[in-house]
């Protein structure tokens, strides 16, 4: 037998989820020095060749003028660089540079590290439930 959730349910169940272990997320993505939103940036950038200020933004779900300091620190910094586009001067890309792939590397390893600590009081059952559970989250949010 099926059982279904009603919208209230499934609020509820959200919101609890998220007040219990917003801090154990916020704890375990902020280890290194790199701010969540930069990461983000540099982790969409290295899956692409390049991106169009746009596509990062919808991928992001943060608006473009929120998102242009942001690049604009990543440019900065060296991690990223503007390329425009030689048949439409309208349109710009962002590609991640070698500073930038060499900081995204480090980080993932600092974050990588953090969620071990997490991960390795787990037994090997709990361990392979939980990543069921973040890939089912995953694929359900991506189409939201």
């Amino acid at each position: 037998m099926v059982k279904t959730v009603d919208s209230e349910q499934m609020t509820e169940r959200i919101t609890r989820y998220y007040l219990m272990h917003r801090s154990l997320l916020k704890t375990l993505m902020k280890v290194g020095k790199m701010p969540l939103a930069q990461y983000h940036i540099l982790s969409l950038l290295s899956e692409n060749t390049s991106m169009r200020m746009g596509e990062i933004s919808q991928l992001m779900a943060i608006s473009r003028p929120n998102l242009t300091p942001l690049v604009d620190k990543l440019v900065a910094l060296g991690y990223v660089q503007r390329i425009a586009d030689d048949h439409d001067r309208r349109v710009t890309y962002i590609s991640i540079t070698q500073s930038g792939v060499d900081a995204l590397e480090n980080e993932r390893k600092i974050v990588s590290e953090s969620v071990s600590r997490f991960t390795d009081r787990l037994n090997d059952d709990e361990r392979e439930r939980l990543a069921d559970a973040l890939d089912t989250l995953t694929e359900i949010s991506s189409r939201i």
